[in-house]
Formats: C-alpha cells, structure tokens, sequence
C-alpha cells in the first residue's frame, strides 16, 4: 500500500509544487504550463514502474494471465514503452498522442491487475489481492489524470 501511496504523491507533488510557486510569484513558474506541471507527475509515476519492470519482473509476469505467453519478455516490453511514456509526456510535441497511448496502455494492462487480485498473488511484499484491487481505481484515476493533462491540456 506504501507503494500506491509513493506513486500517488510523486503524481501531485510537481502539479502541487507548480501551483505554489505560481502563488509565491516565482518567476520560474510562469515558464510551465499546466500540461506539463500535471504531465511531470505522470512522467515520474511510470518512470519508477518502468524501472520497476526490471527490477521486480517475475512477480510482474505472474500477474499476466496464465493463457497469455511470453510473459517475462511481455513484462519488459511494458517497462520500455513506460520509459518511452516518459519521454512523450515532457515533450510538449508528443504530448496528445503520448497521452493517447498512456491512456490505452493502462486500459489494456488493467486486466493484469484484476487476474493478480483474483489469483490472490502477492506483488513484492503486498498482500493481495487487497494491494491490486486498490489499484483499480488508481488506475481509473490514472486514466482521468492523463485526459486532462496530456489529451485535453495539450490543446487548449
């Protein structure tokens, strides 16, 4: 749970910190856009769960369905399109479509989470499947969060 709790202040502290300095008048703060403020967080979120990836692999590759094969190298796979994630969402050019991408990412892994919580698999030390169903709706806040500072921020 301490996990969800990292990830989830690594998402809003930058967005947070940018309001406050814009508050505090520091001049630094008027050179970032809300986009990028609320993107910066999202950037770290999936840059700790891509090195995550590779660090806890096996564990990952149990949660993928049974029926699904090539699970490990599946598990780095997604490490590597959450270090590419990173990237897009900083750079203003690549927001829209990273966000696109961001958004159907978490769509199409969601079902890893819910087959772990089923299975009852603990996920590094967590006790499932309390730790994964909590997840859910981290990830259907993940998915909001992503619209409305990468999709729609992008172009307003």
């Amino acid at each position: 749970m301490a996990y969800l709790l990292i990830l989830l202040a690594a998402l809003v502290l930058p967005y947070g910190g940018w309001i406050m300095a814009r508050q505090a008048g520091w001049g630094f703060a008027s050179a970032i856009t809300p986009a990028l403020a609320g993107c910066s967080g999202l950037a770290l979120i999936f840059l700790l769960a891509g090195i995550a990836h590779f660090i806890v692999t096996r564990p990952m590759a149990e949660m993928i369905p049974p029926a699904i094969p090539f699970r490990v190298p599946l598990v780095y796979f997604t490490g590597l399109c959450e270090f590419a994630a990173v990237a897009g969402l900083l750079l203003s050019g690549w927001r829209r479509p990273t966000g696109w991408a961001v958004i159907a990412f978490l769509i199409a892994v969601f079902p890893a989470n819910i087959s772990g919580a089923l299975r009852h698999l603990p996920l590094g030390g967590h006790d499932a499947p309390h730790y994964l169903w909590f997840r859910v709706p981290v990830q259907l806040f993940l998915i909001g969060w992503t619209y409305y500072f990468a999709v729609r921020q992008a172009v307003v």
